[in-house]
C-alpha cells in the first residue's frame, strides 16, 4: 500500500526512483511506486528521457501522492516498499544489536538475549537463502548488552562484547571477543589491565588487525586495543572523564576513526571525534554544550568516506523539549558542518551509513510525545546536490511501524549494499508484556 506523504520535486528524482527493473514500473505505478533501472546515480543523464516519461506517468496514475504533515514533525515520504523480517522471535532479544554485511552482501547480526532472571547471553544470526538462522555464541549469562560485529580478512564473523566479572560487583566489566572457526564459536578474554566501562566498538583492518575501542572503568578515558601477531597493544585516545558510547570505522587509507560522547554533568554533554593516523591519535569536539535530561546514553553514529572524511548522526534536545536529528560532516578544511534532518520527538539512538558516492543515509526512532513509546523506524537519505544547503532536502520514509501494542525501541543499526539497498535492525515488542522483544530487520523489497 502506498504510504507516500510528500510530493517528488520535479528537479530532484529520489534514489528510490531508480533502483529496480524498468519492466516492473507499470504495475508499481498503479500503487504509487514507480522505479527505473539505473546502476548508478551518475548514469541518470543517460536515462533522462525515460525518467521524464515515467515521471509524468507517475503523476498521472498515482493520485495518492501528496503533501501531508506527520504529527507536526515534518513531511515524510515513502521509499520503495520496505520488507520487514523477524530475525529472532524469542522473547528477550537485546535492545542493542550490531549489523554486518559480508563480502557477498549477506546480513549478519550480533545481539544479546536476556532471561527473566536477569542473565544475558550472546547470540548470532545470519540470513541464508532459506531465511534467518540463529545460534548461541556465549551462554555464560554474564554478557552485557553492548556488542559489535565485524568480518575478518578470512571472511569469518568476529564479535566483541563486554561481560560482568565473576565477582558480580556492579561496574566490574571485562572484554571478550568471539570468532567462528570450523563451525564453532570460540570466545577469548582480552587483557585490558583494569576494569572497563562496558562500551565497545570493533573494526578490523584489511591486514586482519583487530581494533577494539572501549571506555575505561567508570567512564575514565577512551582506549584503543589492537591485536597483531597474537599480541594486544593499548593506547589512550582521550583521557577525559565521562566518556563512552563509541562508534568506530576505518577509511580507505587504513586510518581508524572514532565518534563518542562526553558527559560533563547529568544535563550537559558534547560529541567528539578522534582519528588515528601514522602520527598517533588526535581528537576534537564535533558539537558542544548539548543540554537536556541525560537518559543513560550519549549515542552517535559514524561512517567515513573512502577518502577519509567522517560523517556522524546524533540527536540534540531543543528549548521547546522537542528533539532534532542531525547530520554532521567534516570538510576538507577541518570544519564540522551540522545539518538538520528532522525535528519532532525521537529517541537518542541513530545510525548512519554512506553510499558509494558518500551520500548519507540515517536511521532513527520516532516517539509518542505523551507515552514515550517508540512508534516508527525512520530512514533518511540525502542527495549529494543538496549537501551544501543550510536546510537540505532529506527524503524520509518509514521503514517499520510498531504493532497495535508495544513499541519498536530501543536502538537501530544500519548498513548499505553497494547497490544502495539498506539493511536495518531494530527490536519490536508485539505485545504489552514487558521484555517480550523480538529482533527484526527491514530492507527494501
Amino acid at each position: 500500500m502506498c504510504r507516500c506523504r510528500h510530493p517528488v520535486p520535479a528537479q530532484r528524482l529520489p534514489e528510490r526512483f531508480i533502483q529496480t527493473a524498468v519492466k516492473s514500473w507499470l504495475p508499481r505505478a498503479l500503487t504509487g511506486h514507480v522505479v527505473v533501472s539505473c546502476d548508478c546515480m551518475s548514469d541518470i543523464s543517460a536515462h533522462s528521457g525515460l525518467v521524464l516519461i515515467l515521471g509524468i506517468a507517475l503523476l498521472m496514475v498515482a493520485p495518492s501522492i501528496g503533501a501531508v504533515t506527520d504529527d507536526g514533525v515534518g513531511p515524510v515520504s515513502i521509499s520503495p516498499d520496505w520488507r520487514v523480517e523477524t530475525v529472532d522471535g524469542t522473547a528477550g532479544c537485546g535492545a542493542y544489536s550490531s549489523l554486518l554485511l559480508d563480502h557477498d552482501g549477506r546480513p549478519h547480526v550480533a545481539y544479546t538475549i536476556s532471561s527473566s532472571t536477569g542473565q544475558s547471553d550472546l547470540k548470532y544470526a545470519w540470513r541464508s537463502p532459506a531465511g534467518w538462522k540463529t545460534e548461541y555464541v556465549d551462554t555464560s549469562g554474564d554478557v552485557l548488552q553492548e556488542v559489535s560485529i565485524a568480518e575478518n580478512n578470512l571472511g569469518q564473523p568476529v564479535i566483541a562484547y563486554s561481560y560482568l566479572y565473576p565477582d558480580g560487583v556492579a561496574g566490574h566489566y571485562g572484554l571478550k571477543y568471539a570468532v567462528k572457526v570450523g563451525g564453532r564459536w570460540v570466545s577469548r578474554k582480552v587483557a585490558t589491565g583494569s576494569y572497563i566501562g562496558g562500551d565497545v566498538a570493533l573494526v578490523i583492518g584489511k591486514d586482519g588487525a583487530m581494533h577494539l575501542i572501549y571506555n575505561g572503568f567508570e567512564g575514565k578515558g577512551l582506549f584503543h586495543l589492537v591485536r597483531q601477531g597474537g599480541t594486544w597493544r593499548r593506547q589512550a585516545i582521550d583521557a577525559s572523564r565521562g566518556l563512552g558510547w563509541p562508534s568506530a570505522a576505518i577509511d580507505g587509507q587504513g586510518n581508524i576513526h572514532v565518534a563518542y560522547g562526553h558527559l560533563s554533568t547529568d544535563t550537559r554533554w558534547d560529541f567528539r571525534w578522534a582519528v588515528k593516523t601514522e602520527s598517533g591519535w588526535t581528537s576534537e569536539v564535533i558539537a558542544r554544550d548539548n543540554v537536556g535530561v541525560f537518559d543513560g546514553g550519549i549515542y552517535i553514529g559514524l561512517d567515513v568516506a573512502l577518502a577519509g572524511a567522517p560523517s556522524v548522526s546524533f540527536t540534540r534536545p531543543l528549548a521547546d523539549e522537542s528533539i532534532m536529528v542531525v547530520y554532521g560532516v567534516r570538510d576538507a578544511y577541518g570544519r564540522w558542518k551540522i545539518l538538520p534532518v528532522q525535528t519532532g520527538y525521537f529517541a537518542p539512538y541513530t545510525a548512519i551509513a554512506l553510499d558509494v558516492q558518500d551520500r548519507p543515509r540515517i536511521t532513527y526512532l520516532s516517539l509518542d510525545r505523551v507515552t514515550g513509546d517508540t512508534l516508527e523506524v525512520r530512514y533518511a537519505l540525502l542527495e549529494s546536490s543538496t549537501i551544501d544547503s543550510e536546510k537540505p532536502a532529506w527524503d524520509i520514509s518509514v521503514a517499520a511501524k510498531r504493532a497495535d501494542h508495544g513499541d519498536v525501541g530501543d536502538t537501530t543499526a544500519l548498513k548499505l549494499l553497494p547497490s544502495r539497498i539498506p539493511w536495518v535492525t531494530f527490536i519490536q515488542n508485539p505485545t504489552t508484556l514487558p521484555g517480550n522483544n523480538h529482533l527484526m530487520t527491514a530492507t527494501w523489497a
